[in-house]
C-alpha cells in the first residue's frame, strides 16, 4: 500500500484519481472542501482515506491576499 496526496481530491479529476487509487488498496490523503463527498468515494473501496480541510485562506476572502 502506497500513499498519495491529492488537492482538489472530492471533485473531478481528484475524485476520479482518488476512487482508483482506493479500489486498488492505496492509502488516499484528501485535501477537499466536503468531507461527505470524501466520505462516499471512500464507501464500499479497499483502500484507506483521510479527509484534511484546506487551511490557506481563500483569494475570495474579505482580508485575504489580493490577486490584483
Amino acid at each position: 500500500m502506497r500513499t498519495y496526496v491529492i488537492t482538489g481530491g472530492t471533485d473531478g479529476i481528484g475524485a476520479a484519481l482518488a476512487r482508483a487509487l482506493l479500489a486498488r488498496g492505496d492509502h488516499a490523503v484528501v485535501i477537499g472542501t466536503n468531507r461527505g463527498k470524501a466520505e462516499r468515494i471512500a464507501a464500499g473501496e479497499a483502500g484507506q482515506i483521510t479527509f484534511v480541510p484546506p487551511t490557506c485562506p481563500s483569494y475570495r476572502t474579505p482580508g485575504g491576499p489580493s490577486m490584483s
